[in-house]
């Protein structure tokens, strides 16, 4: 059995090739479908064309605030809620 080593930090959008040590840039996004917050990120290096795929966790979802320009924060509703909308 192989065994999954899931990266913590963010996905980096460039790699370092480890063939030729050139770059390499995301050309694929998959959520893993039976591991929640798991994705598997895609590179290909634009030298010797290896692809190669690593594991990360997702980053947590967070909806935009459209307050938060103007010193107002309300994701979750309560505002609309308290004044009867």
């Amino acid at each position: 059995m192989t065994s999954l080593t899931i990266r913590g930090s963010p996905p980096p959008t460039i790699e370092l090739c480890p063939d030729c040590k050139g770059e390499m840039t995301v050309i694929e996004v998959r959520p893993l479908v039976f591991i929640d917050g798991v994705e598997s990120i895609t590179y290909k290096c634009k030298k010797c064309r290896l692809e190669k795929s690593w594991i990360f966790s997702s980053p947590p979802y967070q909806p935009n605030d459209r307050l938060a320009p103007l010193g107002r924060s309300d994701t979750s509703g309560q505002a609309l809620a308290s004044r009867g909308i």
